[in-house]
């Protein structure tokens, strides 16, 4: 697992949420299912309901796998809260071995529009194992 302490320049999204951290196996193997925890601060209460974005991509860029989601309604959180979000996939049994990056983000559902750029959560690669 790895973790990343908040950052001396916190990644603020849109004001609302901030980018604490998370925690992720260092490898898998092909067809494993697979969760990583993201970590966030709430610096606002949202207006609006969005969704927290964990993406797996190759060296090019594309996706491979996805783990969108939110585990409870933003019309719950208060500004200071630390959430924790489980994003889980499985990897597809294609998968060769090699080093993926993970992404990580939050976007607005009405929208999805993005509150920020995807940020690639570094040095954050999963070793695919043959």
């Amino acid at each position: 697992c790895i973790f990343t302490p908040p950052a001396n320049d916190p990644i603020n999204l849109e004001e609302t949420l901030h980018f604490w951290g998370f925690i992720a196996p260092e490898s898998a193997h092909p067809s494993e299912t697979i969760a990583v925890l993201t970590i966030w601060r709430v610096l606002h209460k949202p207006q609006q309901p969005l969704s927290l974005m964990l993406h797996l991509r190759d060296a090019a860029g594309n996706n491979l796998a996805v783990g969108d989601g939110l585990g409870f309604a933003v019309e719950q959180w208060e500004s200071g809260d630390l959430i924790v979000q489980r994003h889980q996939f499985t990897l597809s049994k294609r998968m060769t071995a090699g080093a993926y990056r993970l992404y990580t983000g939050a976007y607005w559902l009405d929208k999805t529009r993005l509150l920020h750029h995807s940020l690639e959560i570094t040095p954050a690669s999963i070793i695919i194992r043959p």
